[in-house]
């Protein structure tokens, strides 16, 4: 499993310092999403929580804030640790949302699992609750299901866990019938 800041610095290094942190955070999240969807398990291990401007996950924040070298490089970070799989998902996740606009990958990390984070806090009110893992999961394994085309494409060749969105896919061609229903149930109202 890769360290949240050998991820921080990846994207550090494939998209530049430009991006800025409020991008490099959102990024991380929604490389934490999809590897949940897609993979079944986390890209990493680290506490992603419900800010008001969407979720963070505070020792990358912390790291991008305080922990850079005069070179912009995350102190103690190291990509060469990360295996081939990780640098996929980052690959793609990256690629599908850094051309979009700040304001635009904002209003898109505040999904159904940093709502439910939220619930009873205004939306400036600091929060430091923790984003459900398995609302996580749901959330995106749903877009990858209902909403394909507006989604990241899983990279080619990942080895999945056993509750990843594949493997409901795969289920799913071999039962249409049975699962028409499951389909029916997960497309937006």
């Amino acid at each position: 499993m890769a360290d949240i800041k050998d991820v921080g610095q990846w994207i550090y290094q494939d998209r530049g310092r430009q991006t800025g942190n409020l991008r490099h955070v959102k990024l991380a999240y929604f490389a934490q999403a999809w590897s949940f969807a897609w993979v079944g398990r986390p890209l990493f291990e680290a506490r992603i929580e419900a800010w008001p401007n969407g979720p963070v996950v505070r020792p990358l924040w912390a790291a991008e804030t305080y922990d850079r070298d005069a070179a912009g490089t995350i102190i103690g970070a190291d990509t060469s640790r990360m295996e081939p799989q990780e640098e996929e998902i980052l690959r793609a996740v990256v690629g599908f949302y850094s051309p979009m606009r700040t304001e635009r990958i904002k209003e898109l990390s505040h999904d159904s699992a940093w709502e439910a984070a939220r619930e009873g806090y205004s939306s400036a009110a600091h929060c430091e609750v923790e984003l459900d893992p398995a609302l996580i999961l749901r959330h995106y394994s749903r877009l990858a299901l209902v909403e394909p085309e507006s989604t990241p494409k899983a990279p080619v060749g990942l080895v999945c866990g056993p509750r990843s969105v594949a493997d409901v896919l795969d289920t799913s061609r071999l039962h249409r019938a049975r699962w028409s229903v499951v389909h029916e149930r997960l497309a937006p109202a």
